[in-house]
């Protein structure tokens, strides 16, 4: 029998009452849109990178019960596929999958780059595994799960917004110093950050930190600071965290005359939550003899 994408728009409608035992029941492919979850309405959006592949499994109930309630019961359709773009909209499973019948709701879990997942359960949902987060700078993501769906109602196309299971963290520089003084940045690092850990998506996303430490230097070419706050080096993925640990700033001082002193010193220990998702710019302020925390800029999706 031939396959079919039908839009059931007219069945669509808000409050409508269907009746799925008496509806005609055609062989419908199932597709997938995938996106980027935004927490707030914003300009500059994100976009899912339309060459990475993404993995997605499925789960069914009867019409009637709930993934919430009944995620136990609930039948594999689709276990572990890898998702690739069939054109410019829409993607599908490497190998073709259908709905199931109208009487079936399915439960969409999905995670990004596709080779990256280490497994995806109804209890854990999606997990991740990072043993040295130095080497693997992939950026992680999942989806919640896109719940209850039937091939009527949502016309065959599933809708799966990714959110970012690691964060990001960058560095700006400015100095104090007068205009006839110098100061060069030889390096900024950061020491004792969780470098190995493990995720999973259910019941709420979390990261289970591992044992080994690791140490992020954002700068090791030289930077000459200028008076406004400037971003320097490279930005780092993150698995998210508490730390409490300060910043490690390398610096030449040079005088009027001519003369350089070099500087090794520390901030304050920075403590905060490192939350996924999100990026955190940290801005240095440098002067003669020591080095500040001017302040710090969180925002609600990665700068590119």
């Amino acid at each position: 029998m031939k396959r079919s994408i039908i839009i059931f728009s007219a069945l669509a409608v808000t409050g409508c009452t269907i009746n799925r035992q008496n509806l005609h029941d055609p062989d419908v492919d199932l597709l997938f849109q995938p996106a980027m979850y935004m927490h707030v309405s914003e300009k500059d959006k994100e976009r899912y990178p339309e060459d990475q592949t993404f993995g997605v499994s499925a789960w069914s109930l009867p019409d009637g019960k709930t993934w919430s309630s009944n995620s136990s019961d609930a039948s594999i359709h689709i276990n572990s596929l890898e998702a690739k773009p069939i054109d410019k909209v829409n993607w599908s499973c490497e190998t073709p999958v259908v709905w199931p019948s109208v009487t079936e709701n399915v439960t969409f879990l999905a995670w990004s780059p596709y080779a990256s997942g280490k497994g995806c359960e109804t209890e854990k949902g999606v997990t991740f595994e990072i043993s040295d987060i130095i080497a693997e700078q992939t950026d992680l993501l999942y989806c919640a799960p896109v719940q209850d769906l039937c091939k009527i109602e949502c016309g065959g196309v599933v809708t799966v917004p990714f959110r970012h299971a690691l964060c990001q963290i960058s560095v700006c520089v400015k100095n104090r110093v007068q205009d006839t003084e110098k100061i060069v940045v030889r390096n900024v690092s950061m020491d004792n950050v969780a470098g190995s850990g493990t995720f999973s998506s259910l019941k709420s996303p979390q990261w289970q930190t591992g044992n080994r430490n690791a140490s992020l230097t954002f700068l090791e070419e030289p930077f000459e600071t200028g008076p406004n706050p400037e971003p320097v080096g490279r930005k780092w993925l993150v698995i998210p965290q508490e730390i409490n640990t300060p910043l490690t700033v390398e610096y030449d001082f040079s005088t009027a005359s001519g003369e350089t002193i070099t500087q090794r010193l520390q901030t304050i220990p920075l403590k905060m939550r490192l939350e996924g998702g999100k990026s955190y710019t940290l801005t240095l302020s440098i002067g003669i003899d020591d080095v500040k925390f001017l302040k710090e800029l969180i925002k609600d999706r990665f700068e590119k």
